[in-house]
């Protein structure tokens, strides 16, 4: 017998109780942080004409089952990603939907896949779902397409992800060689149609700053050097391309390129408050030999 299956004939009960000590913020049933809305309308919101991001991809959006009806279920006060659900808040939520009546449970949370499932609140809770005659169907997480990524993987489950979409956030970089440089961009900054310096990081760097590798971002720049420009750097990080847009606003550059292999994370291609484009790694070799080739 397999280690699923004396789990699936255990018998368990699980025992939990609704009284648990939380601030006022968090007992409201106000989505405050966002999450929970954006999974439940793209699981079952209903049809919203002129819909868009910052005037891009505008159109008509709706649910997967836009007329459904659809109740939801507060498992946390989300005042950021994970950090304050509780297990048994999950599995009261999943006792409360299954007592309601429900034909389909849609949760969009993630627990690790090395966990077992004698430990895992949404691995117990869509069991008990599941035995009701329940369609149980969660996230596989927000990573990938590395090996070992998927999340919510009980043999119970239908784990589902992201594939593509049927629409792209178009910019381009022109070269003085005249040559075309397809980007991502949700920047709303215009510039004027002409052409304006390149600049990449290595060349930026204040006096008496060095640095490890040549194109990352980590250290100072110098204005003199960049204001007036298109500052060009390699990402870094998530949390260090923040860093490098703020370094090269404060320095005056009129324009974003950031190298990337990951172009898919469009919340880096907004436009803080200047022109942004995100390109990719072998785009990023023409741009710099083209800079090196120009000065």
């Amino acid at each position: 017998m397999t280690g699923w299956d004396q789990f699936l004939q255990s018998g368990k009960v699980v025992a939990m109780t609704k009284t648990i000590t939380l601030s006022l913020t968090a007992l409201a049933t106000v989505d405050l942080f966002g999450h929970g809305t954006h999974t439940l309308s793209t699981a079952g919101g209903r049809f919203v004409l002129g819909a868009n991001e910052n005037g891009f991809a505008n159109g008509t959006t709706k649910g997967g089952l836009p007329n459904a009806r659809v109740v939801s279920y507060k498992v946390g006060a989300f005042s950021t990603y994970g950090d304050d659900i509780i297990d048994c808040d999950v599995l009261t939520a999943f006792e409360e939907a299954i007592h309601d009546g429900v034909d389909v449970i849609s949760i969009s949370l993630g627990t690790p896949a090395t966990s077992s499932y004698s430990n895992n609140s949404i691995a117990i809770g869509s069991l008990h779902a599941v035995k009701k005659g329940i369609v149980v169907i969660t996230a596989g997480s927000n990573e990938g397409p590395a090996a070992a990524t998927v999340q919510n993987i009980a043999p119970w489950l239908l784990t589902v992800g992201a594939s593509t979409i049927d629409r792209q956030w178009t910019s381009f970089l022109e070269l003085g060689n005249k040559q075309r440089i397809k980007g991502v961009s949700f920047s709303l900054t215009k510039l004027e149609n002409k052409l304006y310096p390149l600049v990449s990081y290595m060349d930026a760097l204040g006096e008496n700053v060095t640095t490890g590798n040549p194109f990352h971002c980590n250290g100072s720049i110098s204005p003199e050097k960049v204001g007036g420009k298109i500052f060009v750097f390699v990402r870094p990080s998530e949390e260090k391309s923040t860093t490098c847009y703020n370094m090269a606003r404060k320095a005056g550059a009129v324009g974003v390129v950031q190298v990337t292999d990951n172009r898919n994370n469009v919340f880096e291609a907004y436009d803080f408050g200047m022109a942004v484009s995100l390109i990719s790694i072998t785009d990023g070799q023409i741009v710099f030999s083209y800079i090196n080739s120009t000065k």
